[in-house]
């Protein structure tokens, strides 16, 4: 029976798991099964160690005669020659360099959305679209810039928590043709692990420093060392490994982050979008025509959609991308209903030219005969209807509203609170007003009157008409 065999039963009989083991160890639940399955084999310290936790005598771990520890080494098999090594001592500006290294695509990914909301919020002013738009465009730069405070003072605190926890850590790699040793010890802390390169996620190589990732760890590996193959160490650990970052999967590394990074911003694009469309629509634009425009949204689907295939694709390739997915659907899926608010309010809003028409016959005023419309029917229980008018001929209207005695400069001849606050509010910076009291002219629900309410501005052009009751 070998040794690796004898640790699966002593350990199997003591009721232990690899990771309960590997903790008592000190070592990586990989440390474990590679003693296990004989592909390593556990050192001298460490026979000692497994001896004591079985409670058993190293000579019947071992399997041999074996009287002294000298000749327990002696049926460990030796280890091939050590390729390249390299130590590394922790300190507060190495750590602070890994974090920012480890944290940089998240800091790029916030800065990206952050620019893209602040450029959405520049959109929705120029576009003069609802202040709500705005609002959350600003609540969603809020949330990133928090989240770009906390991640940093949380990078910080875990800093002075490890200097707390290991003054004077060190790391030394030990690097063999398919696995590397990993040491790593303290004033107050020791432990030791062998890494296949199959477990290495990726590998960044800095200017300063050689980066590896596994697991939940990141070993550095510092370029401060005179005649240290540095190029070595990264070409072992790229080549090796199945996900180690070579060139090819650097490159698709690349093109899924991209892809998530288009993914998370094409709702941002689509409604950067919608508000060039409406800022370039010759029909006036208030807040009931926006969702006519949100058939944008469509257009943009393809983009979550490519990177949730893609996530998909190199998901059953084995590479870490979740995120890619989810994120993919989810987006697809917000676009696609924002998109549907195209056709769920249709009804809700009208360009029909010939209302202007009917208004003139109401209020006994001749308006122009070509121009474009855009009125919302039925907005609530006093509200017939809303419209903003713009006629082709500007001078023409400038000169039937100024000349016309019913309408008047100033607001002051409304009754107090007659008139619904957020129609006063967004006629504020109108020239000329005229409020009709229309009840004549059709038969009305008992006590209620019905009024035409119209506000002309002269620098847009644009009339705008409220037709409600009272």
């Amino acid at each position: 029976m070998t040794i690796g065999e004898k640790i699966l039963k002593y350990r199997k009989q003591a009721g232990l798991s690899q990771e309960e083991l590997a903790d008592k160890m000190n070592v990586t639940r990989q440390s474990i099964s590679l003693w296990e399955t004989d592909q390593t084999v556990p050192s001298l310290d460490n026979l000692i160690m497994l001896a004591e936790l079985f409670n058993i005598s190293l000579d019947e771990l071992c399997g041999t005669s074996a009287k002294s520890a000298d000749e327990a080494q002696s049926l460990t098999p030796e280890k091939p020659d050590c390729l390249v090594c390299a130590q590394t001592k922790y300190s507060v500006d190495l750590i602070k360099y890994i974090n920012r290294l480890s944290s940089k695509n998240f800091y790029i990914t916030s800065i990206f959305a952050v620019i893209l909301s602040i450029f959405l919020g520049i959109s929705i002013i120029i576009s003069d679209v609802n202040s709500v738009y705005l609002i959350i465009v600003i609540f969603v730069v809020i949330i990133f810039l928090a989240l770009i405070i906390r991640v940093s003072l949380s990078l910080k605190k875990r800093t002075a928590e490890l200097f707390k926890l290991r003054p004077n850590c060190v790391a030394k790699v030990k690097l063999f043709q398919n696995y590397f040793d990993l040491e790593v010890s303290s004033d107050n802390t020791y432990s030791q692990s062998t890494i296949q390169y199959s477990e290495v996620k990726k590998v960044i190589n800095s200017d300063k420093c050689i980066l590896i990732y596994y697991g939940n760890f990141v070993v550095p590996i510092e370029k401060n060392l005179p005649d240290t193959n540095y190029d070595l160490i990264f070409k072992l650990l790229n080549v090796s490994g199945e996900n180690a970052g070579t060139t090819q999967n650097r490159k698709i590394k690349i093109l899924l982050l991209t892809a998530f990074i288009i993914s998370l911003s094409s709702i941002f694009m689509a409604l950067i979008t919608t508000a060039i469309s409406r800022q370039f629509s010759p029909l006036p634009e208030f807040q009931y025509t926006f969702p006519e425009h949100m058939w944008v949204f469509f257009i943009f689907v393809p983009l979550p959609l490519a990177s949730a295939v893609l996530g998909i694709v190199f998901y059953i390739k084995k590479y870490k991308c979740k995120k890619n997915i989810i994120a993919g659907f989810i987006m697809c899926a917000l676009l696609m209903i924002y998109g549907s608010f195209t056709f769920a309010f249709t009804d809700k809003t009208a360009h029909d030219f010939g209302y202007v028409r009917q208004l003139e016959q109401i209020i006994s005023l001749e308006l122009p005969d070509s121009g474009y419309i855009s009125r919302a029917k039925n907005t609530d229980s006093t509200t017939k209807s809303v419209a903003m008018i713009k006629f082709d001929n500007a001078d023409e209207i400038y000169s039937i509203v100024s000349t016309d005695g019913r309408f008047s400069d100033d607001t002051d001849f409304i009754p107090l609170n007659f008139i619904n606050a957020y129609y006063v509010s967004i006629t504020s910076g109108y020239d000329y007003f005229m409020l009709f009291d229309a009840t004549d002219n059709e038969v009305e629900v008992a006590q209620q009157h019905r009024y035409i309410f119209l506000a002309y501005n002269k620098n847009k052009n644009i009339l705008f008409v409220l037709d409600f009751v009272k």
